[in-house]
């Protein structure tokens, strides 16, 4: 990918949802148009649907730690992006401001694929948690 300017698209309110109202506004550029709120009941019933394989990757009770994601204002994690990737076929770029190490690709198959891609910026919690959209220009 060549250089591209980064651009603050859409900063969420820091109440908790901003991963899922970040997802939403980024995904409004592939066409797809989905409420913060379904897109945390989606990627909760995905982590539900095949909790066999992502039980190993959740500290303490699977079934608790989902019951309590499912509740508005608690926020994603890593678990709601890649069940969102996969059940939107559709790639994640994180870029995060501690620097280029720790930027993330989410994405369902493992490849990187442009055209389809969504980008968001990460402050991590030592920061001030907080996800927000990006344009690449």
């Amino acid at each position: 990918m060549e250089r591209a300017q980064v651009k603050n698209n859409y900063n969420p309110e820091g109440d908790g949802d901003c991963q899922f109202y970040a997802i939403s506004n980024q995904l409004t550029t592939v066409g797809v148009y989905q409420n913060a709120a379904s897109l945390r009941e989606n990627a909760i019933t995905h982590l539900e649907k095949h909790r066999y394989y992502y039980k190993d990757f959740v500290q303490g009770d699977m079934y608790q730690n989902l019951e309590s994601m499912r509740q508005p204002a608690i926020y994603g994690d890593h678990l709601t992006r890649v069940a969102l990737s996969r059940e939107l076929n559709c790639n994640f770029l994180i870029l995060n401001s501690e620097g280029i190490d720790n930027t993330r690709l989410v994405s369902n198959n493992g490849e990187y694929a442009e055209d389809i891609a969504c980008y968001f910026g990460y402050f991590p919690e030592n920061i001030g948690e907080q996800n927000v959209s990006l344009d690449l220009e």
